[in-house]
């Protein structure tokens, strides 16, 4: 099943604001290599599809198992739509006591450049909803129809390519 070019840009931008925010809480949570380029990202992408589609066909030696794992997590893929990931992480986050970050929409802008807060205009709290909706997939003991609601909060979210290194 084939993109638009158009989505694979916005899953680049996740990746990117995924990246951003691990560096700012620092620490463990850092990221553990350096941020990936479009073209980088590209690349372990389709490997990543690569070994993803081997999984379901054919199965894969252990090896290729834990490239699987480690592409998945230098991607910083399915980040902020799992709620498993987003929750590990926010539970990190609270336990070394840097939370401010998620609370308010001041403090989750702080990831952005002034240029890409230029380029969003009026569009930062629609960004700030879609990230914020994503972080309470973390909720404990969410009941299904209030995941489901986060989820269209998520899905109805028009938040356009605007990252410096998409321009």
């Amino acid at each position: 099943m084939e993109r638009p070019i158009e989505q694979l840009l916005l899953e680049y931008q996740d990746y990117v604001l995924a990246y951003r925010l691990k560096r700012l809480v620092g620490g463990k949570l850092g990221p553990k290599t350096g941020k990936l380029s479009l073209q980088e990202y590209a690349r372990i992408r389709l490997r990543r599809m690569e070994l993803a589609r081997k999984l379901v066909s054919t199965g894969m030696e252990p090896g290729e198992l834990s490239e699987l794992d480690d592409l998945t997590d230098q991607m910083n893929y399915g980040f902020w739509y799992n709620p498993r990931y987003v929750s590990e992480f926010l539970h990190a986050v609270l336990f070394a006591g840097r939370d401010a970050l998620f609370f308010e929409e001041e403090g989750f802008l702080k990831l952005l450049t002034p240029a890409e807060l230029q380029r969003l205009g009026g569009g930062t709290r629609e960004l700030y909803n879609k990230y914020s909706a994503c972080f309470r997939l973390a909720t404990p003991g969410v009941n299904p129809e209030v995941l489901e609601r986060i989820y269209e909060v998520i899905e109805k979210s028009h938040v356009p390519l605007f990252i410096d290194e998409l321009q």
